[in-house]
């Protein structure tokens, strides 16, 4: 029985850590990465994410990353720091970043994945073209069926915690 129980706590911990990489991810790839002016270093207007790309492919633009590079995944309390020369248009260093702090996540941590650029919150509603219905509601709508359907595994082993949950905390202490 014991041995029983540790398999199910385990396999737990993993499938609670794939899901907040899976939320990261999906957030970071619906972020949007404004483009720079290589020459003057001004933000180019917003624009779509093809007419982004046609942009970069034309030399028209740098992409910039900052909203993208900024994702912070963190395990007890959100962290909502950000680094303003921290860009990642590609998302793959944070990606990196977060696979190696999905390692610590127990069951029954509170896991956060928060964003502290002054415009993230514009972001999330709306103001860029290139994500009109924001990343992390968005994301949280799709994961909820795979939240329901990891607790109930979880809960008909009867060996561990029965709930596994999503939710928005609206940045600034704003509830959304």
């Amino acid at each position: 029985m014991a041995q029983a129980t540790q398999e199910v706590w385990q396999r737990s911990q993993i499938l609670i850590a794939r899901l907040a990489l899976r939320a990261s991810a999906k957030i970071r790839a619906r972020t949007p990465v404004g483009l720079v002016d290589p020459t003057t270093g001004r933000y180019l207007p917003t624009m779509s994410m093809e007419a982004a790309r046609k942009a970069q492919a034309a030399k028209a633009g740098v992409p910039s990353g900052r909203a993208r590079g900024n994702w912070n995944l963190s395990i007890g309390a959100a962290d909502g720091t950000y680094d303003w020369e921290r860009k990642d248009p590609s998302g793959t260093a944070q990606t990196m970043l977060h696979q190696q702090q999905a390692l610590a996540i127990k069951v029954g941590d509170r896991v956060f994945i928060a964003n502290g650029l002054p415009y993230i919150r514009r972001l999330e509603y709306g103001w860029s073209a290139q994500a009109p219905e924001g990343m992390v509601r968005l994301t949280f709508e799709e994961l909820k069926p795979l939240c329901e359907e990891l607790a109930l595994e979880v809960r008909t082993s009867g060996q561990a915690p029965a709930t596994i949950s999503l939710g928005v905390q609206g940045l600034y202490g704003e509830a959304t």
